[in-house]
């Protein structure tokens, strides 16, 4: 009665009402969201335009689509701009961070309802997440190394079994592949760069028909029907420059004289087919037989390299230049005149290769490469892409474990450990802060919790029984999702990393107490006119665009009148 009596009192406050009114919002968000924790979490259907509809339980999708609502309340944009901020840096854990905010935020209101104010519970969150970060790289966390590949190859199944991957276990005997291929690092420090991974689609086949290649996969298509389809023991040329001359602007700056017929126009275009044939000369001396562009090349020059039996790919990605230089140790090339053979890449092979109904070029460079491509392959883009999300997700986790050797049982056993070990450790505090930091302790056990509700299981039996195994020392044990059951999680190879545990903890707890020191919101209103309904404005844009559009003419009609045009040939006006 008493405690009724107290929150009635704080309904009087304006400023402590709208802070419980922020707190509500939240929670209702957070139930929404977090019912996709898990393998077997529901799914969220997203209508998207033109009819089209996605059903996924990523996080990371859902929140995007959430955010692309514009939803009203600011306090929920800081919600969803933290889960994406975890997304961003471990590719995974957007679930979990919304989980726990609500939770911070209803066990807070809980605290703000007993009469405690704001300063005191944002005081007792904060050592408690100290506590909470110390716990778990002293206690809870488990050192590993890379060459524990097995254990290793668990951390990348758990991330991937967060969906619906019924072939876990196959990507992530894949993912290991890739990830050890790529490894480098410096001064001692392993790391794993996925800029040197790329990932291809192909809408055909099985999930199991996905496979790893050894070097970059080019989804470039059309090369000259009279070049080579495959090259072995390929020398690789890059160009970040067209090889190429504009015809009308070629005639424009070598033109010395009124043209008077078409015999003129051909002697210039035999001169500029004569620069073209001279660049691709040059390259071809080298010793160049395949070369890479990520601008245009000439219908020129690719007849002049298909001759000498050199293969030309044009509009490559930047990108994927970058991939291929850092492969076969081509340098990229601005000047293709200056072109050395100290230039050149070499690869086992470049072939190209239809792979389901498209075309593609495959830069093979063998067991050694430090650049990998996966082609996935599904029935459906929804698929693939669903896929695409998981694999991703088994990378980053990869990545974590390299840069920081530490792991935790997954399955809600870290969660239940450090809440019991939060608990012993607030029985040690003699202030207000004691009650803080035990909502803290028990916010933390809805992660396991919620986990057994997605598994059928009945959520208060399941905290029971994992609290006293824990507390008999069997802290292996957590929620075993998969099977419907409490299981030991060493046996099921279930392992999460540790950073991206603590870093979830830590954005959880910084939004919450953002949003604890919000007590008012204050909106202002500027009434702005828009540009399109200003009358003189428009009138002032058709005048200017009237202007425009009557320069642009007379220098076309000029650009014709610059040579005489006969049935043979037709002349190209300059595009502005």
């Amino acid at each position: 009665m008493a405690g009724g009596q107290e929150y009635t009192g704080l309904q009087k406050d304006r400023n402590l009402e709208i802070l419980l009114s922020n707190i509500r919002v939240c929670r209702i968000f957070a139930d929404v969201v977090k019912t996709s924790l898990g393998p077997l979490g529901m799914k969220k259907l997203i209508l998207m335009e033109l009819s089209d509809l996605v059903a996924t339980n990523d996080g990371g999708t859902i929140i995007r689509w959430l955010d692309l609502l514009k939803i009203s309340p600011p306090v929920v944009k800081m919600v969803i701009e933290s889960a994406r901020a975890q997304e961003l840096e471990f590719g995974d854990g957007c679930i979990s961070t919304v989980l726990l905010i609500g939770e911070f935020l209803s066990k807070a209101e809980n605290l703000l309802k007993l009469g405690i104010h704001p300063a005191t519970i944002i005081e007792g969150y904060k050592r408690a997440l100290n506590k909470a970060i110390e716990l778990l790289r002293e206690k809870i966390s488990i050192l590993v190394s890379i060459s524990q590949q097995e254990i290793l190859k668990n951390v990348i199944k758990t991330a991937i079994k967060q969906g619906d991957a019924t072939d876990a276990e196959y990507f992530s005997r894949l993912l290991l592949d890739a990830t050890m291929k790529v490894l480098s690092g410096e001064n001692g420090k392993p790391d794993l760069d996925l800029d040197y991974v790329k990932i291809i689609h192909v809408k055909e086949g099985y999930l199991s028909d996905s496979c790893l290649i050894n070097g970059v996969v080019l989804d470039r298509k059309g090369l000259d029907p009279n070049m080579p389809k495959k090259i072995e023991n390929a020398k690789i040329l890059l160009l970040n420059v067209p090889l190429a001359l504009h015809q009308a602007k070629f005639i424009e700056q070598n033109i010395k004289a009124l043209l008077t017929s078409p015999k003129h126009v051909h002697e210039i275009i035999m001169q500029r087919r004569k620069v073209l044939e001279g660049m691709a000369e040059k390259i071809v001396a080298t010793g160049a037989n395949v070369v890479i562009s990520s601008q245009n090349i000439d219908e020129m020059a690719l007849g002049y390299f298909a001759k000498n039996n050199v293969m030309a790919i044009r509009w490559a990605s930047k990108f994927d230049l970058k991939k291929i230089s850092h492969a076969t140790g081509a340098r990229i090339i601005s000047n293709p005149e200056e072109a050395t053979a100290d230039d050149l890449g070499f690869a086992e092979s470049v072939e190209e290769l239809k792979i389901g109904d498209d075309k593609m070029i495959i830069v093979k460079c063998g067991n050694q490469s430090k650049v990998v491509s996966i082609i996935i392959r599904g029935s459906s883009c929804v698929i693939v892409e669903e896929t695409e999300r998981l694999i991703k997700k088994g990378l980053y986790s990869a990545r974590s474990v390299i840069r920081d050797s530490r792991i935790v049982y997954g399955g809600g056993a870290a969660e239940i450990d450090l809440s019991l070990f939060l608990k012993d450790y607030a029985y040690s505090i003699r202030s207000m802060e004691q009650i803080v930091i035990e909502k803290f302790a028990e916010a933390l056990e809805e992660i396991p919790a919620q986990l057994a509700k997605s598994a059928g299981l009945d959520p208060i039996m399941a905290l029971t029984e994992l609290k006293a195994l824990h507390q008999r020392g069997n802290r292996t044990f957590g929620v075993d999702v998969l099977n419907s059951r409490i299981g030991d999680m060493r046996e099921a190879g279930v392992f999460e990393p540790a950073s991206v545990k603590e870093n979830i903890i830590k954005t959880a707890i910084e939004a919450t107490l953002m949003i604890l020191r919000i007590d008012d919101v204050l909106t202002t209103k500027k009434k702005i006119k828009e540009r399109h309904e200003d009358k003189e404005l428009l009138e002032e844009l058709h005048k200017e665009a009237r202007k425009l559009e009557l320069r642009l003419g007379r220098e076309l009609r000029r650009d014709y009148e610059k040579v005489a045009i006969d049935d043979t040939w037709k002349w190209k006006p300059k595009r502005y």
